[in-house]
């Protein structure tokens, strides 16, 4: 190109890049000035991009060198800038420009690529390669999309402050994107259309705070409409996920090397109108984070982190996940290998899933709202809470408030389960269900009492620590094992009555455990008194002598009862004959014994034993004779029982 043909805007270009001077070709109007006005602009502010590659890659022709920068302001760029393939020998820097046409980087290789406040249809860029910079920031706007894919950018990839739009697609293509140093999308970065980052590697953070995504509006996708695909994306540092994001932000397979961040987030799903079931917000699956994840975000559709590793702590404190058609939290399987918490104004709308997951802290539900699913479009059951075989380590801290299920079965917590201040409903149907469930302690002590069944069935404890004031009206509690109870302000007699709670047929294990557990507090009274009621409601319903077993000896428990009914028959025995003698009493021999009533009335009762009083003196009358063989009567059957109890055959199941 002849520098005889230059415009005069072009001359001074030309000048200034020998040295990197600065151009700007602003008429210091603000509105004059704006980019999106720049169609109107003279030919004073206008630079031919063909001019534009010649300087960038050193072809004007002899004497005119190699440029040290480009740097222009505030001028239009007319016609298609077209560096495919192309190796600029300077760096690029274009600010506050207008660019008629597309720009062309397709395979190109620069120093540095500064594109600050331009206004562009659209950049394509794939494969390119930059040693430092590359800033499409500052109002930088594509109306058309930015397209990085497989770029390499070795210093840091700016677009704080910039607008991408492409409404039936992606507006940020970067799919397996290389950037060396950071990462910034924030303050305003605006997208509406998907940012795809499948694949890509950040070799410093990823920043996304106070970024506005909207996914695009008519998209054909039958899986649903994208905000962020960052399908395994490599983040060495921290991810900082601050944005306003309307459609599904995927990161399944990714992994972060500092902190996942979605503090003051919000997310909402849009489903496609073809598949109205697939409503996640957050899509997780499989991610890995090298330090804490914080989801004190806002969240309507499903969040899911199902074989999530969060090698630091997980934190929901704050957060509120919406779903109300199925699942707001699917985690089934997740490890996290310090704390899980979710509390102070953790509030769940729809189902929480953590079956099977793993926890290395402790898990903390103080001051959590949960709250089961309202309906769903098919029949499938769903739950407040679904942590089936979920694994703590430390303790379960479960002071929330729920309305609907909470399910823990073959549950493991290696410190305390505790339900301290929780309010539990579930109408008509299970609240709590800790089948198979194992701790170190069950602190069974909730707000008030549980609105719905609480299933303990098979769980097993080392302490048991519960509140009458809190006993549900129902308690499942077949093969549930303790071996302390701490509370001893529930008396023996309350404790039976917890176990009447438990429905259906009479179930001996649950008294033996109760007495197995007073027997090793060293309470053998207490133990006894739960081995009678465990004979009492065993034998009631079928055996007519039930009553004679439990008031003589108490199922062979009390054998002392029978020397109390002795001693009794023995005093009225004896009033009775004295009264009797010697009026009403016969001498049967020739020399009977004198008559001694105390020693008559033992000779009666008691079986075997032969007094001599017997033998010599007989009733006379129907009355006397009564009492005579009432009192031989009841001496055998105290015997007979006595006998039994102390031999076992009363207690046998």
């Amino acid at each position: 190109m002849a520098t005889s043909t230059l415009s005069s805007p072009e001359s001074q270009l030309l000048s200034a890049a020998a040295t990197g001077t600065p151009v700007d070709l602003r008429v210091l109007d603000p509105e004059q000035d704006e980019p999106a006005n720049g169609g109107n602009w003279d030919t004073s502010r206008q630079i031919r991009a063909e001019f534009l590659v010649d300087l960038l890659l050193g072809t004007l022709g002899p004497g005119h060198g190699h440029p040290r920068a480009i740097k222009l302001r505030g001028a239009r760029i007319t016609g298609l800038l077209d560096l495919e393939d192309a190796t600029l020998i300077c760096p690029l820097l274009l600010r506050d420009c207008h660019i008629d046409e597309w720009v062309n980087l397709e395979g190109a290789s620069a120093p540095a690529i500064h594109m600050p406040g331009c206004r562009l249809t659209n950049l394509a860029a794939s494969q390119l390669r930059t040693r430092g910079d590359l800033e499409l920031n500052a109002g930088f706007i594509a109306s058309d999309g930015v397209y990085l894919l497989g770029a390499h950018i070795g210093g840091q990839l700016d677009f704080t402050g910039a607008t991408l739009t492409n409404p039936h697609g992606a507006a940020l293509s970067a799919d397996g994107i290389v950037v060396d140093l950071d990462m910034f999308c924030r303050d305003r970065f605006t997208v509406t259309g998907e940012v795809r980052l499948p694949g890509a590697r950040i070799g410093g953070q990823l920043d996304f705070t106070g970024a506005t995504l909207t996914a695009a509006t008519s998209r054909s996708d039958p899986k649903g409409r994208r905000a962020l695909a960052a399908d395994g994306i490599n983040v060495a540092n921290n991810m900082v996920c601050g944005f306003t994001a309307t459609g599904e932000v995927r990161l399944p397979d990714a992994h972060i090397g500092g902190q996942l961040d979605f503090t003051g987030a919000t997310l909402t799903a849009t489903a496609a109108k073809a598949n109205p079931e697939e409503t996640a917000a957050l899509a997780a699956d499989g991610i890995t984070v090298d330090h804490n994840m914080l989801c004190g975000f806002t969240v309507t559709g499903e969040v899911r982190l199902i074989h999530a590793h969060i090698r630091g702590q997980l934190d929901f404190t704050g957060a509120t996940l919406t779903n109300p058609h199925g699942a707001a939290l699917s985690a089934d399987g997740i490890t996290v290998d310090q704390d899980l918490l979710g509390r102070r104004e953790f509030i769940v709308t729809g189902e929480a899933r953590l079956p099977g997951a793993r926890i290395g802290g402790q898990l903390d539900f103080t001051g959590a709202t949960l709250t089961a699913a309202s309906s769903k479009s098919d029949s499938k059951k769903t739950w407040a809470l679904a942590a089936d075989g979920i694994n703590v380590a430390n303790d379960m801290v479960c002071g929330f408030t729920v309305t609907g299920e909470v399910r823990l079965p073959g549950a493991r917590v290696g410190g305390d389960l505790d339900f301290t201040g929780a309010t539990l409903t579930n109408v008509n149907g299970t609240a709590l269900d800790l089948r198979g469930v194992s701790a170190s302690a069950l602190r069974l002590t909730p707000q008030s009492a549980p609105d719905g069944v609480v299933d303990l069935t098979n769980a097993s404890v080392g302490t048991f620590i519960d509140d009458p004031a809190s006993w549900p009206a129902v308690f499942q509690l077949r093969g549930f094992a303790y071996s302390t109870l701490d509370n001893r302000e529930v008396s023996t007699r309350a404790r039976l009555r917890w176990l009447r709670r438990h429905p259906g047929r009479f179930t001996p294990q649950t008294y033996d455990q109760l007495a197995e557990t007073y027997r090793r507090a060293g309470e053998d009274g207490a133990a006894r008194k739960v081995a009678v009621a465990k004979q009492w409601h065993r034998r009631r319903p079928y055996n007519p002598l039930s009553w004679l077993w439990y008031f003589s000896v108490g199922y062979g428990y009390r054998t002392w009862q029978a020397l109390v009914w002795l001693v009794a028959l023995a005093v009225a025995g004896s009033v009775v004959f004295t009264r009797a003698y010697p009026v009403h009493m016969v001498a049967v021999t020739a020399h009977p014994p004198r008559f001694q009533p105390v020693v008559y009335t033992l000779d009666v009762l008691l079986p075997v034993v032969g007094l001599g009083q017997k033998a010599g003196w007989q009733p006379a009358t129907p009355g006397l004779l009564d009492w005579y063989w009432g009192l031989t009567a009841a001496g055998w059957v105290l015997a007979t029982a006595v006998v039994a109890g102390l031999t076992g055959v009363l207690k046998r199941d």
